[in-house]
């Protein structure tokens, strides 16, 4: 008897323990819930709080910079501007709210200056991928510092 007693006791710890975990993690970052609006120059019209600002696991000077991307929404290629002070790896995924849709970038060395990334709006089977709200996530890897990124973007091509 003392023994299922324990038994329950460590049964009982051990769902509180997870169900503390699941409450406790943060499901905002992977809700796609908004966008940055910008027009076909690149002026942002609106901001969402929560797009394309830099995330890093270090404080660094060497911190890429990245603009929203534009058109937002959009109905066509879709352009991607960022910057690196020094040489870095980049990955670029898009992906809908259930799964990658497309790479553009998989861990590529780009060297120090401004880039533009464009998007033809192809999923990684060369279809057009359906409209809705995407979330586009940017990791830049400088030594063992890592900067992530991430913006939501419309698709109204239909």
């Amino acid at each position: 008897m003392e023994k299922q007693g324990k038994y329950n006791q460590t049964l009982f710890a051990l769902i509180l323990i997870v169900l503390m975990i699941i409450i406790s993690c943060d499901k905002n970052d992977n809700e796609i819930k908004g966008i940055t609006r910008t027009d076909a120059n690149g002026n942002i019209l609106s901001v969402d709080e929560d797009d394309w600002v830099m995330r890093s696991s270090a404080s660094s000077e060497n911190e890429p910079s990245i603009s929203p991307p534009y058109p937002n929404p959009v109905t066509g290629p879709l352009q991607f501007k960022f910057g690196l002070a020094d040489t870095m790896r980049v990955t670029f995924h898009i992906r809908n709210s259930k799964k990658v849709v497309r790479t553009l970038l998989e861990s590529e060395l780009r060297q120090s200056g401004f880039h533009t990334i464009l998007w033809d709006l192809k999923g990684g089977d060369g279809e057009v991928v359906p409209d809705g709200l995407y979330r586009c996530i940017i990791t830049f890897l400088y030594g063992d510092t890592t900067f992530n990124t991430y913006g939501d973007i419309q698709i109204d091509v239909m």
